[in-house]
């Protein structure tokens, strides 16, 4: 099956590219820049499009080409830069989603599997102080509170509309906070839990200024992305939103103590901030995912660690320095 994956040669989508290939599949990544870094090992075996889901012209030439079967979409404009620019963040999250949509309907695809945000549920501030961890089932409303967070959660609605009319399998996967390679040097200082790993690799400190005791749902990226396959490759699931986690609390203070048990020289303190931090601080309930999509997160968190770091070895990743002292989501 030819399966078109934008934003393939991105964190996320280089793992979801190698199990592609794994499953005996053929991914057709589609990016408006093409960088290897993270798949010099593969990307002899993947055909590379250099574009811009933004002309849709193009994404239908991309389809009629591949003869296109499927789409992962993971392309889209993080949030710091959807904050600072609501204009380009609604072109590139929403329009572009409705032109892959667009064509999916056109060429009659099999399947479309979105990447949205766990943001979309909105803060929970209140609950997780009040009553410590919060469980987050798809059933909870969403009430976005950002940019970034409104654009996904308008595509998935939109995506939903393209379902109900024209017949595609639309499905909607809300991560886990993402940990993984790659991610510090092109999410920046946000990637607080990078942060701790590759700081530490450069043998500098890390003061991290986020609640060091609220439980989150920590998921690391091979796992983020074996959820994506399973929806893909899923048969006749019930439902069309998933939540991909891991379905365990851990905190930034847990994840301190792993990385120092992982690399003993790993200097990190936390702080206290004056800046207002949205509280997406839950964990999912994943049994839907279980159930009907057949995935299982398969890294605790030291293994994730541990591969991370043996990952940017295998491939001659260098870490990436950041300010010793600084807030991130």
């Amino acid at each position: 099956m030819a399966v078109l994956v934008t934003g393939g040669t991105g964190v996320i989508g280089s793992h979801v590219l190698r199990e592609l290939i794994e499953a005996g599949e053929h991914p057709v990544v589609f990016a408006n820049v093409i960088d290897k870094s993270l798949i010099s090992d593969i990307a002899d075996r993947v055909k590379m499009v250099q574009g811009d889901i933004l002309d849709l012209p193009q994404v239908y030439s991309v389809f009629k080409k591949y003869k296109i079967r499927a789409v992962v979409h993971l392309a889209g404009l993080m949030m710091r830069a959807s904050q600072h620019n609501p204009p380009l963040a609604l072109d590139v999250n929403v329009k572009g989603t409705v032109h892959l949509l667009e064509a999916a309907r056109f060429f009659e695809i099999d399947r479309f599997v979105f990447s949205c945000s766990k943001g979309i549920y909105g803060e929970r501030d209140a609950l997780v102080r009040n009553h410590g961890t919060l469980i987050v089932t798809e059933e909870h409303l969403p009430n976005p509170q950002n940019v970034y967070d409104a654009t996904k959660y308008a595509a998935e609605l939109l995506g939903r509309n393209y379902e109900r009319n024209y017949g595609i399998t639309f499905l909607s996967l809300r991560f886990g906070s993402i940990y993984g390679p790659g991610k510090l040097v092109r999410h920046g200082p946000m990637a607080v839990t990078s942060r701790m790993i590759e700081n530490a690799l450069c043998g500098i400190p890390t003061v991290v200024q986020n609640p060091p005791d609220a439980r989150d749902d920590m998921i690391y990226v091979k796992d983020a992305a074996h959820g994506v396959v399973c929806a893909l490759l899923a048969r006749q699931p019930k439902s069309r939103v998933f939540n991909i986690g891991t379905g365990i609390g851990i905190t930034l203070r847990d994840f301190a103590e792993v990385t120092k048990q992982v690399l003993p020289h790993a200097e990190i303190a936390f702080a206290e901030s004056d800046e207002k931090m949205p509280a997406y601080h839950f964990v999912f309930d994943i049994a839907r995912s279980r159930e009907e999509l057949g995935y299982a997160p398969r890294y605790g968190l030291k293994e994730g660690i541990e591969d991370y770091i043996a990952f940017m070895q295998r491939f001659g990743i260098e870490p990436t320095p950041s300010p010793p002292s600084a807030s991130a989501i």
